[in-house]
């Protein structure tokens, strides 16, 4: 049989009636407690269960974050030892007593006070707290919020980050109702004290929502760490020009001879997928090999929208790359052209320098296509292109 036990402290800081009565429980049912913290409550098992009645105290002018009792705080504990209060554990502000004598006088008899103490010990540790995690969390939420402008496939493609920014975004919204909760509690507590002479007790969580709460943090953390990447390996090498090449055989959604209805010996097929909470994402690359580069070849990303609201948003940084793809200062924009040959809703081609370049972007109902032709050059007919439709439209 065990001795000791460890159990998660879910009372709130102020909620000292809720405490009290958990470890008059405890002590009934033969455990004592040792310690409490923000975090955890530990017990040793007594000699035989003893109905204690326990009782915590806060004092003013302290935090969390002192290292020994104040002078006040010591002649207090020597004014309740007399009376047959026995101190068990302290965290600095807060002491707990405990009693076997059910009508022995309370530690602390006035309720203003009791609420005042809380209010200043959670002023100089508790709500210190609260605003640093707010802090963090907003911080973090800002630099998220400015990854995703930046490059908004990539934040929605990552499951770690979308993730964290959801933990965030939850740990944030938990910090606010917290704080509402305390201060809506302080503010009827003092006009309670005043006007009945008595202690306004918390209202405590639910374990439903406690458990609720537990179940939402586990998910979270297993979909960030689930691997919703998936690489490609390549099946044999060859050399040229004392160079070693990879040669990929990955089945490909389309390819170039799925296109232009041609035997495609000696190709590399490499495909590399993404996926997330809120896209899925294909990378497809057909190519002959290095030395037979004069045969067409094939590169597309295609990115499937889970969340029709993120649409156009995908939509725009695919053109923006292609605009952005190369690197100098020369004019580059993308062309509306008649999307119907292709089977899509918009297609957009690259403007080079006023020239035309073999790369689109293509609008489907749930997928956004950015496809490049290489190699020869290719003439497109309505047969061909209509693959396109036929392979991402659906």
């Amino acid at each position: 049989m065990k001795d000791r036990k460890t159990r998660i402290n879910l009372f709130a800081f102020y909620d000292k009636t809720g405490l009290e009565r958990y470890l008059e429980r405890q002590s009934a049912a033969g455990w004592m407690v040792d310690s409490v913290s923000s975090l955890l409550i530990r017990f040793h098992r007594m000699e035989q269960p003893t109905p204690y009645r326990f009782e915590v105290a806060f004092f003013a002018g302290t935090s969390f974050f002192d290292s020994d009792p104040t002078e006040e705080q010591l002649r207090f504990e020597d004014r309740r030892m007399e009376t047959g209060w026995k101190i068990v554990t302290q965290n600095r502000p807060m002491s707990i007593y405990c009693n076997t004598d059910p009508e022995a006088e309370p530690v602390e008899t006035d309720p203003t006070s009791q609420v005042q103490s809380i209010n200043q010990v959670a002023q100089h540790g508790a709500l210190m707290g609260y605003y640093l995690l707010l802090m963090l969390s907003m911080f973090w939420l800002a630099v998220s919020i400015r990854g995703y402008f930046h490059d908004p496939v990539e934040e929605l493609l990552s499951n770690y980050r979308l993730v964290s920014l959801i933990i965030f975004i939850f740990i944030w919204v938990a910090i606010l109702m917290g704080l509402g909760r305390y201060h809506r509690w302080h503010n009827q507590a003092l006009k309670i004290a005043a006007t009945e002479q008595r202690f306004l007790e918390p209202k405590s969580f639910s374990k439903a929502s406690v458990r609720l709460f537990i179940v939402v943090c586990v998910v979270l953390v297993v979909l960030q760490f689930l691997p919703f990447r998936f690489p490609s390996k390549p099946v044999s090498y060859y050399e040229h020009n004392g160079v070693e090449y990879p040669v990929y055989n990955d089945e490909l959604p389309l390819t170039v001879g799925d296109i232009l209805h041609l035997e495609c010996e000696d190709y590399s097929s490499q495909v590399l997928k993404d996926s997330s909470l809120l896209l899925r994402r294909i990378e497809a690359d057909h190519s002959p090999k290095i030395f037979q580069n004069y045969l067409p070849g094939l590169h597309y990303t295609v990115i499937y929208v889970k969340l029709p609201c993120l649409y156009n948003t995908v939509k725009r940084s695919l053109l923006d790359d292609l605009k952005n793809l190369f690197d100098d200062e020369l004019p580059k924009d993308c062309i509306l052209v008649d999307a119907e040959p292709w089977g899509a809703e918009e297609a957009y081609r690259l403007s080079y320098d006023g020239q035309l370049m073999a790369r689109y972007v293509l609008c489907y109902k749930n997928a956004v296509v950015s496809v490049a032709f290489f190699g020869s050059d290719w003439t497109y007919s309505a047969e061909e292109t209509a693959v396109f439709g036929e392979t991402f439209g659906k």
